[in-house]
């Protein structure tokens, strides 16, 4: 294996499984209000009312924001031109600055304090998107700093 591939690797792969955890997190693993664990019987929810809890619309935007960096993480591996590799790394700190406020700013979750949103979707959400932020600002740090002592072309 060449030493360009297990350094793609090595990076790719956190970034795509970052984006699987925030697409994917919301709904299962740490699921929001009315999902997985947390779904009440008799079609969930917006059966129970007309209006759905805010909280869906944001693990569905971080559904969005989330395989959006899947694929750029996918990509990272595959591109073997740094200075690609640098624009994908911005492209995963922009995403997951969008993916980090979505929850805290842009959507929110849900007001109760003992809501599963606000308990445990929220948090971890926070969580793997500023691990997310400070993994693709070293990866795109060492990508520039390579680019800018010729060692890669």
């Amino acid at each position: 294996m060449k030493e360009g591939l297990k350094g793609r690797l090595f990076s790719g792969i956190p970034f795509f499984s970052a984006g699987l955890l925030i697409a994917f997190g919301p709904i299962s693993l740490f699921p929001v209000c009315g999902a997985g664990r947390y779904a009440v019987s008799g079609g969930g929810m917006a059966a129970m009312s007309d209006t759905v809890m805010v909280c869906h619309w944001m693990s569905r935007a971080e559904l969005a924001v989330g395989l959006i960096i899947a694929v750029l993480g996918f990509l990272t591996v595959l591109v073997k031109l740094p200075a690609f590799r640098l624009a994908l790394s911005i492209a995963i700190i922009l995403n997951a600055v969008a993916a980090l406020l979505y929850p805290t700013v842009l959507i929110g979750v849900c007001g109760g304090h003992t809501m599963p949103c606000r308990l445990l979707t929220r948090p971890a959400l926070i969580v793997f998107s500023i691990l997310l932020i400070i993994g693709a600002a070293i990866n795109a740090l060492i990508i520039f700093k390579n680019i800018k002592k010729g060692e890669v072309k």
